[in-house]
């Protein structure tokens, strides 16, 4: 074979295995961004694994199970799954992460025509045990910390998390014409293709978040990523983790579980509102506001009216800083003295109208008395 047709073959062989992986990446393209991108790297891990233990490709591999009968194939398929865990387990992947990243694997390989029974996997495949470690829980002492250390945008980023639940991966995305900004308070309405459970949801950013936007909203169109970093979700949630790794490392806050997870992460400052919103309005809200399936539908019912009535009782229990929270303390004060004027006032006309009445009935009196 001449250098030409060589070539061709090689680009043609590629090109195969692009396709391979391209067809699985298509029919979880109804997925969330964050698990097309995790299949991603589930099949190029599956790739390297083949090369290291097997000295060939995971296509070579995948082909030569086809070739097997039904009670070959499900022996070595079994043994090939519990290699590639050990392999991985050995590499440093969590527990927890491989538990994922095997359920993906097997339906990968199902759709490449390997088909084993779960019963058979579960009997000849071992995963590792997850480890399930108390959660560290953020404290506004922390929070004030990695504040004073972050920039402008980032420190815009994570009020907006800390008072919204949202998750890091639906920030990145929200664009300007997303949010809504002329009642009480900003609402972010998160389209459904952003969200985990594919349901498109309306949350609030506190007082003091709004205002670390509201001036770059006015430079922006409607187009325009508020808090996003590059159009590319990968790279952008990318970029804020590894941002954040950095600012908890700087002050000291980088530890780790047993497991080498860190306990303070971007999700935490969604965990600090479930914990807050839990407690203020009970955990079916919590559920609603950071997006969670399962709560109960009572709250679907609630107006627009009622939701932001709730989450300004909730509000001042998500603000940081002291001189905001005295700002909320002083208008709290202040709308409550002015109602009390107003009942004032409205008690001052009902004693007026009731003197009135007395003296129209002392005259009516004398009246029929002078009869």
């Amino acid at each position: 074979m001449n250098l030409k047709y060589r070539v061709l073959y090689v680009l043609y062989v590629v090109s195969r295995k692009e396709e391979n992986k391209g067809r699985i990446l298509w029919k979880e393209s109804t997925k969330s961004k964050s698990l097309i991108n995790s299949t991603r790297i589930v099949i190029d891990n599956f790739d390297k694994f083949c090369k290291s233990e097997y000295t060939h490709d995971s296509d070579d591999v995948i082909n030569e199970l086809l070739s097997f009968d039904v009670t070959k194939l499900e022996d070595s398929t079994c043994d090939l799954y519990q290699n590639w865990i050990n392999y991985n387990a050995k590499n440093g992947i969590s527990a927890k992460t491989l538990k994922v990243y095997f359920s993906l694997l097997k339906s990968y390989l199902h759709y490449r025509g390997i088909k084993v029974s779960e019963k058979d996997i579960k009997t000849n495949v071992s995963l590792p045990k997850v480890i399930h470690e108390k959660k560290h829980p953020l404290s506004m002492e922390q929070i004030h910390e990695i504040l004073k250390i972050a920039n402008y945008h980032k420190k815009s980023l994570y009020l907006a998390l800390l008072s919204s639940g949202m998750r890091i991966g639906e920030a990145v995305q929200i664009r300007k014409k997303d949010l809504e900004i002329l009642g009480q308070r900003i609402t972010i309405n998160i389209p459904a293709q952003f969200t985990k459970t594919k349901t498109s949801r309306t949350v609030y950013i506190s007082i003091e978040s709004s205002k670390m936007i509201l001036g770059k909203l006015k430079e922006l169109d409607d187009d325009s990523l508020i808090w996003g970093t590059n159009p590319d979700y990968n790279t952008s949630v990318f970029a804020e983790d590894s941002a954040f790794s950095r600012y908890v490392d700087k002050i000291g806050l980088g530890v780790r579980y047993e497991s080498g997870t860190r306990k303070i992460t971007l999700h935490s400052f969604r965990a600090f509102f479930f914990t807050k919103s839990a407690r203020i309005h009970g955990e079916n809200y919590a559920h609603m506001m950071t997006g969670h399936g399962g709560y109960l539908m009572e709250y679907d019912r609630l107006t627009d009216e009622e939701k932001l009535e709730m989450y300004l009782e909730l509000e001042p229990n998500l603000l940081v800083y002291d001189q905001t929270i005295n700002e909320q303390k002083i208008k709290k004060l202040r709308d409550a003295n002015t109602k009390l004027t107003d009942q004032q006032i409205t008690i001052e006309d009902q004693e007026k109208r009731l003197k009135k009445l007395e003296e129209m009935l002392y005259l009516e009196r004398n009246f029929q008395r002078e009869k």
